[in-house]
């Protein structure tokens, strides 16, 4: 979306223009301008683009949709429903001053490699530093690729991501129903200051009709975010299963 500086002197003369789509959620714009819609996504072959409006355009700001798209687009395959991320990132790949760090920098060979299931994946690796606390370092979160190192740190003993690995089943009932919550925040030079929120809850394991196994118990994880750059964007109680290792 651009917005266009419209002269009542001097009123555009365009031919078509394209619907808006109305997933970028301007808040503000400039006294006297409209949003338009520069580009539209049809299909993962075909981008529709307002030719008016790109002839106006400059080079940067031609390689800027380009970046827009391309990034939508691999955000589009983990669940994005809207391009403020993609957008986001592309106005800072153009300023001097923004901070870039490898999403793998620090991470160790076999660290944990942790996932979601389902249609809202999310993705981290999970290890211990040298003082033995858990770090998590994402990959996907939020509906979107990590484009700058972004981590968090799990303190205290209570939480071990192995046991998203083994997913330890032990006899008795006693625990099944509780659990303990950690939250934290997420540190990013790119994007900053998410909370997310780590379960560890005792459940009854399920056979393969869904039907709870008597006299048994076991662990699972899971995982909620809350973003601190969007409003109104989270995900709750994603289940982790860390049974991959990097290398």
């Amino acid at each position: 979306v651009v917005c266009l500086k419209l002269h009542p002197a001097n009123p555009p003369i365009w031919g078509t223009i394209l619907v808006p789509v109305d997933d970028s959620f301007e808040v503000v714009l400039p006294k006297g301008c409209a949003a338009e819609q520069l580009a539209r996504y049809y299909n993962d072959k075909l981008i529709l683009v307002n030719s008016d409006i790109w002839a106006a355009l400059g080079e940067t700001d031609r390689a800027a949709l380009v970046l827009h798209e391309a990034i939508y687009a691999v955000n589009r395959a983990v669940g994005a429903t809207n391009s403020r991320q993609s957008r986001h990132v592309v106005s800072q790949l153009f300023e001097s001053t923004t901070k870039w760090t490898d999403i793998q920098d620090g991470v160790p060979s076999g660290a944990l490699f942790c996932i979601t299931p389902g249609t809202t994946p999310t993705s981290f690796w999970a290890f211990q530093d040298s003082s033995g606390m858990w770090r998590m370092q994402f990959n996907v979160v939020g509906r979107a690729f990590v484009f700058s190192k972004k981590t968090a740190i799990i303190v205290g003993p209570e939480f071990n991501f192995n046991d998203a690995k083994t997913f330890p089943v032990l006899s008795g009932e006693d625990k099944i129903g509780s659990s303990v919550l950690q939250s934290g925040t997420l540190r990013s030079d790119l994007e900053d200051g998410d909370t997310i929120v780590l379960t560890k809850r005792w459940e009854a394991p399920k056979d393969s009709q869904g039907q709870s196994l008597p006299g048994v118990q076991t662990l699972r994880y899971f995982l909620s975010w809350r973003s601190g750059s969007y409003p109104n964007s989270s995900l709750t109680d994603l289940p982790l299963n860390c049974s991959v290792q990097f290398h």
